[in-house]
């Protein structure tokens, strides 16, 4: 069993929510969750009767093996477009320890 492991973390607009994940199922990353957020990334805000809003946005956290990390990296940029700066930001961060999930890294052999 691998022990490095890496957290990809993409804050993308929420309607990219199920891109990122169907790229983390095409990718086969075995951990990832979501969670909602308010703020910017980009310039997607707007204004509504002088009142600024901002879009709804999405925290997807990939936990993958070292090994694994650029295939899914590479997979979430291109599947979410991100590339293209106003689409969201990726970061990858290494993990250096790990707590609560004995049973799940068993489960974390992906090809």
């Amino acid at each position: 069993m691998e022990n490095k492991y890496d957290l990809i973390f993409v804050i993308v607009d929420a309607e990219q929510h199920d891109i990122v994940i169907d790229a983390c199922r095409k990718s086969n990353a075995p951990v990832y969750t979501a969670f909602s957020v308010q703020g910017t990334v980009g310039k997607k805000s707007f204004k509504l009767l002088t009142v600024e809003i901002e879009t709804p946005k999405e925290i997807i956290l990939v936990l993958t093996p070292a090994s694994k990390t650029e295939k899914v990296k590479k997979q979430i940029i291109l599947d979410a477009d991100l590339d293209n700066p106003d689409n969201g930001i990726l970061l990858v961060l290494e993990v250096k320890d790990l707590g609560g999930y004995s049973s799940l890294l068993g489960s974390l052999n992906i090809e």
